[in-house]
């Protein structure tokens, strides 16, 4: 996971710089994550940073940003081998990169972070990075950035907590905050996808009603073939029971 609490590296040094010259909101991270059914996490990470923050590393582009993220210097050694094929673009402000995770582990792309099941309920919980005074420096009214994090379950989501998070669907979380309070919350969802559920019993209708339909049109079909089976009785016997004419001949009575 990319940190969200400063510590004693390169990017303190980027961080103490912006506080001198008193930038504020350097990083924004993005984070787009889906649960899958198999307890992994697939999904996008944005990461913008602030070209003018990224100078004073040297970084210059969002291809040298790219780098230095895959290197292990902005994220947890594990978190970057999870960030696979990023797509690096920058604006006329900020350098930014889109990466995809699949299927990883929730500890993978975070220590703090973990994604426990049991039957058809998984419970994810992010634990806030609590900095220490040995990997930490204290950068009081320095604002460092914004974070926004989606969480998206297969089936219904049954518990959310932790400051910050809202229930924006049957089945997805979001949590906003800045990077100082990095994220805390736990969420309990169903591994189940309801979409999957509802479509079988949609073709098990579809099937039933096509039954029906089969059936109530041989049924016609046969009401049908019978009534004029029996409107063309009566004309049969009337002409069966009908006296015969005998056809009339040439007038053989000879006159004396």
């Amino acid at each position: 996971m990319i940190r969200t609490r400063v510590r004693r590296s390169a990017f303190v040094a980027t961080l103490a710089a912006l506080a001198l010259v008193t930038l504020s909101g350097c990083i924004n991270i993005t984070y787009s994550l889906n649960v899958n059914p198999d307890s992994t996490l697939s999904g996008t990470i944005q990461l913008t940073v602030a070209k003018q923050a990224a100078s004073i590393l040297g970084i210059e582009s969002a291809s040298d940003l790219e780098s230095k993220l895959q290197s292990g210097d902005l994220t947890d050694q594990a978190g970057a081998k999870n960030l696979k094929s990023c797509d690096a673009s920058e604006d006329a402000e900020n350098l930014i990169l889109n990466c995809e995770i699949t299927s990883a582990n929730a500890s993978d792309i975070s220590e703090g972070w973990t994604l426990t099941t049991n039957g058809d309920t998984a419970t994810f919980h992010a634990v806030a990075d609590t900095p220490s005074s040995s990997d930490s420096l204290n950068l009081s009214g320095v604002s460092q950035g914004n974070y926004e994090f989606t969480l998206t379950f297969p089936g219904e989501i049954t518990s959310v907590t932790g400051a910050g998070a809202v229930k924006t669907g049957p089945n997805t979380v979001t949590s906003k905050g800045t990077l100082e309070k990095p994220l805390n919350i736990t969420v309990v969802g169903s591994l189940k996808s309801e979409g999957s559920s509802s479509m079988v019993w949609i073709y098990v209708l579809l099937g039933v009603v096509a039954v029906l339909a089969i059936a109530v049109l041989g049924f016609v079909l046969m009401r049908g073939s019978r009534r004029s089976k029996s409107d063309a009785q009566p004309v049969i016997e009337e002409s069966a029971n009908a006296p015969l004419e005998t056809p009339e001949g040439p007038d053989t009575t000879e006159e004396s």
